[in-house]
């Protein structure tokens, strides 16, 4: 990929728990997704980001060429169900991207897939223990939906009222 020179890169920082409280009110949009995406990453409702914390899922906040936080992505584990067997796979808790700050930059590559970039990044490190990376995702979200779908991953099932998506790294 050739990086332009007035592009805005994002840069990956560590979320660790002691920065929640710290960590100001985020806004992901008014949707009940953008909500929800807001709560966890504020530790506010449940789960929230302090949880996946205690359960060892990584967490970063990035920010911008202008230093600003912009959005936040993560990445665990969990066990899947496939028929009858259980199967750790990795997890993409939250990918968001604040609301003052979606389809952000005009030009370059936009915010949302810098993170998920950095997110698959990350699992590609492990693909080899853990080779695939699911997600849940609000049915009627359909922007995340149709970005998730361009990365390659597949719906499996719906699950509570989320839709179930799967990305095999082999």
């Amino acid at each position: 990929m050739t990086v332009m020179e007035d592009e805005d890169i994002l840069t990956p920082e560590p979320l660790y728990k002691r920065m929640v409280q710290a960590s100001p009110a985020f806004s992901c949009g008014e949707s009940e997704f953008g909500r929800d995406a807001a709560d966890w990453i504020c530790g506010n409702g449940y789960p929230t980001v302090k949880n996946e914390l205690n359960r060892g899922t990584r967490v970063w906040l990035y920010r911008n060429r202008a230093n600003d936080y912009v959005g936040f992505g993560s990445l665990g584990e969990q066990r899947w169900l496939f028929g009858q067997s259980a199967q750790t796979i990795q997890l993409i808790p939250y990918v968001a991207v604040f609301a003052v700050y979606q389809g952000k930059p005009m030009t370059g590559l936009k915010y949302c897939y810098q993170i998920i970039d950095h997110v698959l990044d990350e699992a590609v490190k492990r693909a080899s223990s853990f080779p695939l990376v699911g997600l849940s995702v609000h049915p009627d979200n359909h922007e995340a939906i149709y970005i998730y779908t361009k990365y390659g991953f597949v719906w499996v099932k719906n699950d509570r009222g989320l839709s179930r998506m799967l990305l095999s790294l082999r």
